[in-house]
């Protein structure tokens, strides 16, 4: 395991005691790093007067109220069904967060970010695209984020608005990421040990400095074989496709 061993050393010289680690992995070096597809440049959603708050006073902005409610026309008609959200939506609001789990699930334009708690997971994503480039790995400590990961067991958050109330707009709760664990996963977000951080600031990477590890194309290769003999694969992270 010579690759991933590489990468293990570099962590554990450079970031002793940095505690539960969230991770992202990326296969390039993006203009901006860890950003949501709602404000990426290819998102039609990505324009001035979307971003504007929500005339209503909910904390997401018109953007984000659109592509949910895009996604959800579409998801009635044409998406095939996850039998998890098939099964809760019938028990949520129409502006849960879990609206927004089921249309990043789809790939759909969200302030969510995917992170993962299995560093395995995130190599793989920074290995398995543009060899031509060199991949991140990024981490930051859990400690370091608001956990949105606790309502009361067997209970679901009522709206998007309510998760996202803490102690007012200060600066810094703006800024800190926000992490989020669904109570109620599919198969893909348990073999990926997924998670996802949200932002309140708008348009801005959801990385605040964390730890970052830059891996050499000529090692993407020999990291792959080396997860494929671990079992993480592509079958692995996307069943049932």
């Amino acid at each position: 395991m010579e690759g991933i061993q590489q990468i293990f050393n570099e962590i554990n010289t450079k970031w002793k005691g940095f505690g539960v680690k969230v991770y992202r992995g990326e296969s390039k070096k993006y203009e901006t790093i860890c950003y949501p597809s709602i404000w990426r440049n290819d998102s039609a959603y990505n324009t001035d007067k979307l971003k504007e708050p929500n005339i209503q006073g909910n904390i997401l902005t018109r953007a984000e109220i659109k592509s949910i409610s895009d996604f959800k026309n579409k998801y009635t008609e044409k998406y095939k069904k996850d039998y998890i959200f098939e099964e809760l939506k019938e028990r949520i609001e129409e502006d849960s967060i879990y609206w927004l789990c089921l249309a990043q699930h789809y790939r759909t334009y969200t302030r969510f970010v995917d992170v993962t708690f299995n560093i395995l997971i995130a190599l793989y994503f920074a290995c398995s695209s543009n060899f031509d480039d060199n991949g991140f790995l990024y981490f930051i400590a859990k400690s370091s984020c608001i956990d949105l990961s606790k309502p009361n067991p067997g209970s679901y958050p009522k709206t998007i608005a309510e998760f996202f109330e803490t102690d007012g707009n200060s600066e810094r709760i703006m800024s800190v990421p926000f992490l989020f664990e669904p109570l109620i996963i599919n198969e893909r977000l348990k073999r990926q040990s997924g998670a996802f951080i949200w932002t309140k600031e708008i348009g801005v990477s959801c990385w605040k400095g964390g730890g970052k590890i830059e891996i050499q194309k000529n090692l993407k290769p020999i990291i792959l074989d080396e997860l494929e003999e671990l079992g993480i694969s592509k079958e692995y992270i996307y069943p049932n496709r």
